[in-house]
């Protein structure tokens, strides 16, 4: 596979559709967290604790966006940029 360059986000937002979008975007990922840990714990894998931990930095992350964007005016624009790269990795064997 080729190395993938996607642009996910590449617009100007008011401020509350910036934070919905934003927010959906954070608690997406988050809930895709918790998705794989409960299947993991399913199964029996053995607990995942740096997946836990992103988890919870994702929380944290969001929590500080969503407290920041609330200050802003409602006429206030936000340009928002995102985007993913994707390299493949070599994996040990």
């Amino acid at each position: 596979m080729q190395d993938l360059k996607l642009t996910l986000i590449d617009s100007t937002y008011s401020a509350l559709d910036a934070k919905e979008v934003l927010n959906q975007l954070i608690t997406d990922k988050i809930k895709f967290i918790d998705r794989q840990l409960f299947r993991n714990q399913e199964r029996g894998v053995p607990f995942n604790i740096s997946l836990d931990q992103r988890g919870i930095r994702l929380r944290q992350e969001r929590k500080k966006m969503m407290d920041i964007l609330s200050t802003l005016d409602s006429d206030t624009e936000l340009e928002i940029n995102c985007t993913v790269a994707c390299k493949t990795k070599e994996t040990a064997i």
